[in-house]
């Protein structure tokens, strides 16, 4: 019986071949893969949590190592340069790696050095989980993921859902500071609720009208922040812009778009917004959130067509902290993260460290007016190329640079009522820009 049945399989494969078709998929040739694994470590020799990012021939994949710093995946047979970071503090390894045969490769211990210690730290406020409808990633793979790209804090934002906020809440690991969340989402816009965890009646029936009880009950609670998320992108705008001071923060970089340095993006149209916010006399402190629904990076949301520069950083590029917002919080602490939130006492960015101050007074802060001195401090895993001071909107000075790392002074007359900002120009799509520094 069981040689019949072969045999009438066999001739069935045969006609099907014969007539042009093609065998089930399960008995057609598989794919050669081979298990590539290894261990990051730091300079203690420890187990580090990081990243890990696989490029070949049409291939990408990321993965985080798991908490002893172990990674492992399947690789087809090919070549590879392997790219291992934990986000702008740490410098970026890259290693080739050759998969020729099916045997298991181990690519032993991978040491990632730390270049720079700050007390600015740096957390994502905007990340999905799969209590969103459109998420992909535990709260639990979110956390382990925000380690793996160094940052020190993050909200979890999920559309109209706090149920993964318990979760996330809990994995308060390697001094990792966990902020429940959610975003509201409207047809009048979204709007994050940070350090917010209550029930909340969503609808917008009424317009100008919900918006504005939706932003006061956020405010009915205790140490709550109320955010516009994505102001200018045209599928989720803010449509009640007169409401923009009932709000606490603006989210001018969202990460499902190409950095504000690209004219004519949404980003970009958010930035020149909020420059004339502040010329209006509005703060917002602006912030930085990656919107991430994938953990293993923006193909979710964008073809592999796109093939430009801006393009290609985009495609490759939205998970945890990319982009981050780095406050100056030395204790540490959600209270201490929250207030510099709140003050603006911050930088956003997708990798170069960008730290402005004037006369010693940093984003957020008020300096005195008169013949002020702008210290501009630059530090980088990936070489930098430019940095502009801009002063109400205007550039005052550009100045090119180079290497990783770069401080300068500028001596710089400044008036009462003036406001100043530094961005931050790096190859491969990298930049940075800060919160302003007011004059008064």
């Amino acid at each position: 019986m069981r040689a019949m049945k072969k045999q009438v399989m066999t001739a069935f494969l045969c006609i099907l071949i014969a007539l042009g078709g093609t065998a089930p998929a399960a008995l057609a040739e598989t794919v050669k893969t081979a298990t590539v694994s290894g261990v990051v470590t730091g300079e203690d020799g420890r187990g580090l949590i990081a990243q890990a990012v696989f490029t070949g021939d049409g291939f990408l994949q990321r993965i985080n190592t798991d908490m002893l710093g172990r990674f492992s995946l399947k690789l087809p047979l090919g070549e590879y340069a392997l790219e291992l970071t934990k986000g702008s503090e740490y410098e970026r390894k890259t290693a080739a790696v050759s998969v020729a045969d099916r045997k298991a490769k181990y690519l032993g211990a991978l040491t990632l050095n730390r270049l720079y210690e700050t007390d600015w730290i740096a957390g994502d406020l905007h990340q999905h989980s799969v209590y969103s409808f459109d998420g992909r990633n535990s709260p639990a793979e979110i956390v382990l993921s925000d380690l793996a790209m160094g940052l020190s804090f993050g909200v979890l934002t999920d559309h109209n859902d706090l149920r993964g906020n318990l979760e996330y809440l809990s994995a308060a690991l390697d001094g990792f500071i966990p902020i429940a969340g959610m975003e509201i989402t409207t047809e009048r816009g979204h709007f994050n609720a940070i350090n917010f965890s209550a029930d909340l009646d969503v609808s917008v029936a009424n317009g100008a009208e919900d918006v504005t009880r939706i932003a006061n009950a956020v405010h009915d609670i205790s140490g709550a922040l109320i955010q516009i998320n994505h102001p200018t992108r045209t599928e989720f705008a803010f449509a009640d812009t007169q409401l923009a001071p009932l709000f606490d923060t603006y989210e001018l970089w969202n990460g499902k778009r190409a950095a504000p340095y690209v004219q004519g993006e949404p980003n970009y149209e958010a930035m020149q917004v909020w420059f004339s916010m502040l010329n209006d006399g509005l703060y917002l402190p602006a912030t930085a959130g990656s919107d991430n629904h994938d953990i293993d990076g923006n193909l979710l949301f964008v073809s592999p067509d796109d093939l430009s520069d801006d393009d290609r950083y985009y495609m490759t590029s939205m998970y945890s902290g990319m982009p981050r917002l780095y406050v100056y919080a030395p204790e540490k602490t959600a209270d201490a993260v929250l207030a510099a939130i709140l003050d603006g006492n911050s930088f956003l960015t997708n990798n170069p460290l960008a730290f402005l101050d004037v006369d010693g007074f940093i984003p957020g802060q008020t300096a005195a007016a008169g013949d002020c001195q702008v210290h501009v401090t630059l530090q980088s895993n990936r070489d930098l190329l430019s940095y502009s001071i801009v002063v109400n909107g205007e550039t005052r000075a550009d100045v090119s640079v180079g290497g990783l790392e770069y401080s300068g002074t500028h001596g710089m007359a400044l008036h009462s009522g003036d406001w100043v900002v530094l961005t931050v120009r790096g190859v491969n799509g990298d930049y940075a820009i800060s919160n302003p520094v007011f004059i008064e």
